[in-house]
């Protein structure tokens, strides 16, 4: 169901986007091992289109998946710096890894800031509510 954006949702779209061009640096880095690049493309897609959904929708679903896939982005950040890829020692933080972080830590922001807009702007009424 669509909803009306919020400055907060139109930014966080963006950041989405950003996202999806971060995970593309990333691949075409090409410093990774193969299963880690297969790894890196579905999250690429997926990512690429919730950011779609989220631009034009803006439903709950395409929030919940940004949310999903930001987390699943910076937390694959951070544990391959603190535990480590699969087979292989801990993995230096880059500066491709620091602009993950910060996006998806922006997307997460942007996501609740804009959940707190609608709340506060009494809009987040019930799709049953007459």
């Amino acid at each position: 169901m669509r909803t009306e954006h919020t400055t907060a949702s139109r930014a966080a779209a963006t950041a989405t986007t950003l996202l999806v061009l971060v995970h593309l640096a990333r691949i075409a880095d090409g410093t990774s091992d193969p299963y880690v690049a297969a790894l890196l493309l579905t999250l690429l897609v997926a990512t690429a289109v919730v950011s779609i959904k989220l631009h034009r929708d803006n439903c709950v679903e395409s929030r919940l998946g940004a949310m999903l896939l930001a987390l699943l982005s910076g937390g694959g950040v951070v544990l391959a710096a603190v535990a480590g890829l699969p087979g292989q020692d801990v993995h230096p933080v880059g500066m491709i890894g620091v602009l993950m972080l910060v996006v998806s830590s922006a997307v997460l922001g942007l996501l609740a800031t804009d959940q707190l807009q609608r709340v506060a702007d009494g809009r987040a009424r019930s799709p049953y509510a007459s």
